[in-house]
């Protein structure tokens, strides 16, 4: 980086213009590692989960929702086509029929298993990044 000499009156704006590069550099290291540990956590969960049909693991997909100028960004993965299945069979459930329990699914927790372990790679992977 180059020495830049600024006069007392224009410190403020050269403070400010620093911080906003190195805002947008996290930003794009974020944007970045987000998008690595999402495409190997759909993997992953995809993997994970339980096949009968095989409907349920090819449903996971992911979504990206961000707003640069707030700073924000999100990968959510999620399933689109078995959704209604995915809290059932990651924590279990009872078969019920006519008010009597005939049976238990005890869930695996494919999910939760995922999450954790994706969550911790990424703080990892990010504070590599921001580190460099």
């Amino acid at each position: 980086m180059a020495k830049k000499y600024v006069t007392s009156n224009e410190f403020g704006k050269a403070m400010l213009e620093m911080l906003n590069d190195y805002g947008d550099e996290i930003y794009d290291d974020v944007e970045q590692t987000s998008k690595d540990i999402a495409s190997k956590a759909l993997s992953a969960v995809k993997g994970a989960s339980p096949r009968d049909t095989g409907d349920y693991a090819a449903g996971w997909g992911k979504n990206t929702l961000n707003n640069k100028r707030a700073g924000y960004y999100c990968v959510r993965i999620r399933n689109r086509t078995e959704y209604r299945l995915t809290h059932l069979l990651n924590f279990g459930h009872y078969f019920k029929s006519y008010g009597h329990v005939w049976g238990r699914y005890i869930g695996d927790n494919h999910i939760t298993r995922t999450e954790l372990e994706f969550k911790k790679r990424f703080a990892v992977e990010l504070k590599h990044k921001i580190e460099r």
